[in-house]
């Protein structure tokens, strides 16, 4: 009986503690512009493998987003399901404001979270180039460092002793590229930079006629 009880209680409504969602401006290169995107996640204190998609609301266009394969993750106090790559219409941005985030279990029970976007429109305007010490200052600094084939193999803030680029990789084993990623403590706004290489990707020439 008390198996049962308990079985009962771990399928009960889900449970959001909070949500966060964050606007992302992707530069490839330092020339070109961001490509943008929303990043959002819900800290859940039922258990976040149970998600079996999220649904993201804007109140302000009554635009609305579904992810059916939510990213799940945990340390070693809380949990979080999310997705990183909610897209806009060509030639639109999200829209600052209020945004609502519906998480739902493989039961089909839901709960909803809210969370606001806000930042400065001019940070769109920018070139990965033209991101002063000024923009960073106001930022967390971390790193995303993956080795050959992709694989993310650290991630978190960049140490005091890598001091230059070839520190990262002598530091890092396996490490071929790294990214860094500039977190505003003001704006929903994260700035990911353009990829740093150990060895620089081969351009391959193609002969001319």
């Amino acid at each position: 009986m008390l198996a049962v009880l308990f079985l009962s209680c771990s399928e009960s409504d889900p449970d959001v503690i909070s949500s966060t969602g964050y606007v992302i401006l992707d530069y490839k290169d330092e020339n070109s512009d961001a490509d943008i995107r929303l990043a959002a996640f819900a800290e859940t204190k039922s258990d976040s493998h149970r998600v079996e998609r999220l649904e993201i609301r804007c109140a302000e266009n009554n635009y609305r987003w579904i992810c059916m394969d939510p990213l799940i993750f945990s340390n070693e106090t809380k949990q979080w399901a999310g997705y990183t790559e909610f897209c806009m219409p060509l030639n639109e941005n999200f829209k600052p404001g209020f945004y609502e985030i519906d998480y739902i279990d493989a039961q089909e029970k839901s709960v909803t979270s809210h969370f606001t976007i806000s930042y400065d429109s001019s940070a769109f305007k920018l070139k990965s180039s033209e991101i002063t010490e000024g923009i960073k200052i106001n930022c967390r600094l971390y790193m995303a460092v993956y080795n050959e084939t992709g694989t993310l193999i650290y991630y978190g803030v960049r140490k005091n002793s890598w001091k230059t680029d070839a520190m990262v990789f002598a530091s890092v084993r396996n490490a071929a590229a790294f990214r860094e990623y500039y977190v505003s403590n003001k704006d929903a706004l994260v700035y990911v930079m353009p990829p740093v290489y150990k060895n620089k990707p081969k351009i391959e020439k193609t002969e001319t006629k």
